[in-house]
């Protein structure tokens, strides 16, 4: 519902339960609020209306009400997670470059439980890294231009360690990633 476009007067998200929006100019802002009662992660759905290889349609971004969690720029269908405390989140649709005024559907599903195989924010700093798990995935995201993920593995013995890295790109410009 109008105006949702402060923390204030945030749209309820009910877990699981898809909600329709639309920016309804090109300085709307919607924001939605969804509460999490205990550590797990929150999967964010967001059905575009447009499906467009440019990532300059949408801007949907997971928030504390303070640090960026989690952001996705698009021009179609994504979704993304990101491992959470308990406590009040915040999503919010914004255009990116191009203003696009058709109903999208949000979906936030907050998820009770161990949030390993996920990356949680803030890991920006040695004493705040996400633990790796031999053998295990994790899913990470670069918020912005300006964030760094880091991570800790402990091993008990000399040994070599592997790592692979799945970039979210198929381009062969190397610059993407540091």
């Amino acid at each position: 519902t109008e105006d949702n476009g402060s923390i204030s007067s945030a749209d309820t998200l009910t877990s699981g339960n898809p909600i329709k929006g639309q920016l309804s100019n090109s300085t709307d802002v919607d924001i939605y609020s969804i509460v999490t009662t205990s550590t797990g992660t929150i999967d964010i759905a967001f059905d575009a209306p447009t499906n467009s290889s440019y990532n300059e349609y949408f801007d949907v971004t997971l928030s504390d009400g303070t640090n960026v969690i989690a952001s996705q720029s698009t021009g179609k269908d994504t979704s993304f997670s990101a491992g959470v405390e308990a406590g009040t989140y915040y999503v919010y649709v914004d255009k990116s470059t191009f203003h696009n005024d058709e109903e999208y559907i949000l979906t936030a599903t907050s998820a009770a439980g161990d949030t390993s195989g996920v990356e949680t924010e803030d890991n920006g700093e040695f004493t705040t890294a996400d633990t790796l798990t031999s053998g295990n995935p994790i899913k990470g995201q670069l918020s912005s231009s300006t964030d760094v993920d880091i991570y800790s593995i402990v091993t008990t013995s000399t040994g070599t360690i592997d790592i692979a890295f799945d970039a979210p790109t198929d381009s062969s410009y190397t610059d993407y990633f540091g």
